[in-house]
């Protein structure tokens, strides 16, 4: 069975009202413009901006529910004020593991005279902000969901009808590294500059995984899906471990068999980085290490470069 991500998840929220729901859509959306020419095919297309996102949750308040005593009607009522005030709450929104600013815009409910424990809503709410969101900040997931999520990852392609064995060597390097990542995270005694090389590369092999081409496919989009949550949970991961008080950095080799001495030596002036360059790279001969290889180092502290 494919391990449940949604058991990280907190339950939805407007305010400080929590309630419960049976579907969630997000639209997001891109203010545009095409700009057509006569005798020409297609177009240039403007980007205008990022709308704002809609959300909207189909609800079912029930006073049947035993987890949610007060569903009906004290919780509905209770969210229809929130509503009607026209103010701008916090919105914490499940599957993207944050809250939004937003206001309500629609809230329809239905009752069926055959049903009488409660009611159906659909609650409509916009974004009110203008923050540039990025994926890794709309995907927000905990530390602790990253395992998890990888185990929806391997479930999900492993049901892939005709996978090739190059997605399963990807999901094996992908597999490797979460477990690099996860002992050395469990090492408190590491620093956390270290850390980031091992999400690093993590990060790296979900790339790698998420541009699989039989995961383009129409057949394997649960998969596909799978595992760019995942690539968004490493992402902000990624983005945290870069406020390290040593950011890492990156330096391409100039000419062919440098040995890690001789990069040492290129970045600090002195052979006493080379066993933290062995420690951030994965070299197959870090005596003979070919040109433009793209090795990581520890840069100075922020500080200390300040």
């Amino acid at each position: 069975m494919p391990a449940d991500i949604f058991d990280a998840f907190r339950k939805a929220a407007f305010g400080d009202i929590e309630f419960p729901f049976v579907g969630l859509s997000i639209k997001g959306a891109l203010d545009h413009h095409p700009h057509k020419y006569l005798h020409r095919p297609g177009a240039e297309v403007e980007g205008l901006g990022r709308r704002a996102y809609v959300f909207r949750f189909s609800c079912q308040f029930h006073n049947t529910a035993q987890s949610w005593p007060d569903l009906y009607p004290s919780r509905l009522s209770q969210l229809v004020s929130l509503c009607e005030s026209e103010q701008t709450f916090p919105l914490y929104v499940p599957n993207l593991g944050r809250e939004l600013p937003a206001k309500a815009i629609n809230w329809d409910r239905s009752l069926l005279a055959s049903v009488r424990s409660g009611e159906s809503v659909e609650f409509e709410f916009l974004e009110d902000s203008t923050e540039r969101y990025t994926a890794d900040k709309l995907i927000n997931f905990t530390q602790g969901a990253a395992p998890t999520q990888f185990e929806a990852v391997r479930f999900e392609v492993e049901q892939v009808s005709g996978v090739d064995g190059d997605t399963l060597d990807a999901l094996d390097a992908l597999s490797d590294e979460l477990d690099k990542w996860l002992a050395l995270k469990d090492l408190a005694e590491q620093q956390v500059a270290f850390q980031h090389a091992r999400v690093d590369g993590l990060f790296t092999r979900c790339q790698e995984l998420a541009r699989s081409p039989v995961l383009q496919t129409a057949t394997a989009w649960l998969a596909l899906e799978a595992t760019l949550a995942l690539w968004g949970t490493i992402a902000k991961l990624r983005n945290e471990s870069l406020d390290a008080a040593r950011p890492l950095a990156g330096y391409t080799t100039e000419r062919d068999r440098m040995s890690v001495i001789d990069v040492s030596m290129v970045l600090f002036g002195d052979p006493g980085h080379t066993i933290e360059i062995l420690q951030l790279n994965d070299l197959d001969d870090a005596m003979a290490i070919p040109f433009g290889t793209d090795v990581r180092y520890l840069a100075p502290a922020l500080s200390a470069a300040a």
